[in-house]
């Protein structure tokens, strides 16, 4: 089973790797928004994808800071949303880069570009969606077997695979009598 500080490094880990590609998505979202048009208005996915990864970087941030990761959630909704947006706008291929940008750029390292960033929005969509995945089910297990604390607590502080504290022999409320065969006896 997985340690608290086992738990804290895949989080971490989790939390740098959506860093990174909120970068990577944010430098290639404001490259493709920075160059003219054929009159054509702006997509909105490439404005998604800056304020997503803008808004990645700052509470990413402050989760590893802050130990606050409650907020994991918002950013899968978020990240879903621009990977969607931007594999929707992008289903003709690059005869969608045809269309939008002007003659004065090369159409295959805008293609490729756009292939980028849907792939670094989807990349970073299953990052948070492992970590939530993640996080409820070991919440879970932790809650069954006996942290009811575990819904309240920081990610950091909290032995999710933990031994329950009581098991079934030494609860109060069934008691094996000593000597005999057969079924508990309910104390009352």
């Amino acid at each position: 089973m997985l340690s608290p500080r086992q738990v804290s490094i895949i989080r971490l880990a989790a939390l740098r790797t959506a860093l990174l590609f909120s970068h990577i998505c944010l430098g290639i979202s404001a490259h493709l928004l920075s160059i003219p048009r054929f009159g054509q208005p702006l997509q909105g996915y490439l404005g998604l994808g800056v304020a997503v990864s803008i808004l990645t970087l700052v509470t990413a941030d402050v989760s590893v800071v802050v130990d606050l990761l409650r907020k994991g959630l918002i950013m899968m909704i978020l990240w879903i949303a621009e990977a969607g947006l931007s594999t929707n706008d992008f289903s003709l291929g690059c005869s969608f880069i045809r269309n939008s940008f002007s003659e004065t750029t090369t159409n295959s390292r805008l293609c490729s570009e756009q292939q980028a960033l849907i792939a670094f929005s989807w990349l970073t969509w299953f990052i948070f969606l492992g970590w939530n995945v993640f996080l409820w089910t070991a919440t879970i297990i932790a809650h069954t077997r006996g942290n009811p604390g575990v819904w309240t607590q920081s990610t950091t502080e909290t032995d999710f695979f933990a031994p329950s504290g009581t098991s079934m022999e030494k609860s109060a409320h069934v008691r094996q009598q000593v000597g005999s065969y057969g079924s508990p006896v309910h104390v009352q």
